[in-house]
């Protein structure tokens, strides 16, 4: 068995390469180093640019177009299927008191804030929104109580 191993052994070392592969011009050793301080740098200059994108979007003006509540006026609406624990929604401008057991959707503003979250077309079709302010109050799975006016 020694000696089947050993004449294969003989012949690996004296068969030819399988390919070549000329030579494409001058080489280098490749800085490691170099290439570290090179790719931090990149890095760097990649954040600095998201932090900056990041500030021009929370800083940018938006308003979803829905007219001022003229009276304070309670109704119910069947909705699709809401989550298990869905806190009260507030849709107001920015800068309006929310209620304390309420999230704030903004519907117009510089920015939503880290409380809360800018108001969508959709989640305003979803809930029937027609004014602001207005709060939205879960009372089952299917249905809400929208509280419309201040």
């Amino acid at each position: 068995m020694k000696t089947l191993g050993s004449f294969v052994a003989i012949l690996f070392l004296f068969q030819e390469a399988p390919c070549r592969h000329p030579t494409r011009g001058a080489t280098k050793a490749v800085d490691l180093d170099a290439v570290e301080r090179a790719h931090v740098e990149v890095a760097k200059a990649f954040h600095v640019r998201l932090e900056r994108a990041e500030a021009r979007s929370r800083t940018r003006a938006f308003d979803v177009g829905l007219p001022a509540c003229r009276a304070r006026r309670t109704r119910r609406t069947a909705v699709d299927r809401l989550p298990e624990g869905m806190p009260s929604l507030y849709f107001a401008k920015e800068g309006s008191r929310t209620p304390p057991e309420a999230v704030w959707i903004a519907t117009s503003g510089r920015l939503a804030g880290p409380a809360g979250a800018a108001a969508h077309p959709k989640l305003l079709r979803r809930f029937d929104i027609r004014c602001v302010p207005t709060l939205v109050k879960p009372i089952s799975i299917a249905e809400v109580e929208l509280v419309e006016g201040e």
